[in-house]
């Protein structure tokens, strides 16, 4: 006969469980709220937790370093982000993508980044090389975006010869135009997108085709790299 699940293990898995959500949320708060992340009573909803319920487990994870409180909120803490520099830093993509990130952003005067598939629903940017206007697209490293109906989610979905980039304006932020361009790999599949951000009212004309070949460019150079060769 099977043995009954030990029942003093169960209130530990469900409030390990909270633990999990909670720090979940607060890692993707920061990119809704912005630097200083989300309050008390917006992580409370968004994991369905009593505020004093909330409050203690808070208090647990930045006991642990892995969350801190700002003035106007919680993100994330000094071990997360070591642990996630850690995590960015092992991944072989944007070691190879950095020097030609820097070159397109040198080249468009705009913002580059490096994104990957996060998910069937978003995409997240691993790399950046910023751009030197003053008015520019910075701070989306380790942001998550929707992959429907934006230019990065176009390129990730293979929907994209390798000549040409996909250009979506004000989709995921009011303002903010992006262009992308994927990167293939030796079996000719699609592993990320070198992308080019910058404000809509400067994106056009020939500021817009000279950032779509840079960024073409770019991702043909990085395909390369991963060893995709163009049979065409």
């Amino acid at each position: 006969m099977t043995p009954s699940p030990d029942p003093s293990s169960r209130p530990t898995a469900r409030s390990s469980d909270r633990v999990l959500t909670l720090l979940v949320a607060v890692v993707e708060g920061i990119g809704v709220a912005g630097e200083g992340g989300l309050t008390l009573t917006q992580l409370s909803d968004a994991v369905g937790l009593a505020p004093s319920t909330a409050t203690r487990q808070l208090a647990s994870l930045e006991a642990a370093g892995l969350v801190a409180r700002t003035a106007s909120g919680y993100v994330a803490g000094p071990r997360m982000v070591r642990l996630a520099h850690r995590v960015v830093g092992g991944h072989p993509l944007p070691r190879l993508a950095q020097p030609i990130l820097d070159r397109v952003a040198a080249e468009t005067r705009e913002t580059c980044y490096l994104a990957v598939a996060h998910d069937e629903d978003t995409a997240i940017y691993l790399a950046a090389a910023e751009g030197t206007m003053t008015l520019r697209v910075a701070g989306w490293r380790g942001r998550d975006v929707p992959r429907s109906g934006t230019a990065v989610g176009r390129a990730l979905a293979g929907e994209l010869p390798d000549s040409e980039a996909a250009v979506g304006s004000d989709t995921v932020e009011e303002g903010v135009t992006g262009i992308s361009a994927p990167v293939r790999d030796a079996h000719g599949q699609v592993v990320a997108a070198v992308s080019v951000l910058g404000p809509t009212f400067r994106m056009h004309g020939e500021a817009l085709e000279g950032a779509r070949a840079a960024v073409v460019e770019g991702a043909a150079a990085l395909s390369s790299l991963v060893g995709h060769t163009d049979a065409g």
